[in-house]
C-alpha cells in the first residue's frame, strides 16, 4: 500500500491518476476529501481525513503502508 499526501495539489493528484490507471492499490491523507474526488474521481483507491497536526489521523492513516509520497505546505508549523 502506497500513501499519498498533497492529492488535492497538481503533483500529487496526477500520481494518484496514475496510480488508479495502473490498478496500484494506495490510500490518499487530505483534509478534503470532495476536492480529491473532484480532481482524481472517486474510485480506485482509499481515503484517510486528517492534517498533519492530528497525530491520531496520520499514524491511522500510515498502517500498512509500505511506500508514503509526501507532500506538504510551506508552514512554520512542522
Amino acid at each position: 500500500m502506497i500513501l499519498v499526501t498533497g492529492a488535492t495539489g497538481n503533483v500529487g493528484s496526477e500520481i494518484a491518476r496514475q496510480l488508479i490507471a495502473k490498478q496500484i492499490p494506495f490510500r490518499i491523507y487530505v483534509r478534503d476529501a470532495d476536492k480529491a474526488a473532484s480532481l482524481i474521481g472517486t474510485d480506485g483507491y482509499e481515503s484517510a481525513l486528517g492534517s498533519f497536526s492530528d497525530e491520531a489521523a496520520f499514524a491511522a492513516a500510515l498502517e500498512g503502508v509500505e511506500a508514503v509520497y509526501m507532500v506538504t505546505n510551506q508552514s512554520d508549523a512542522f
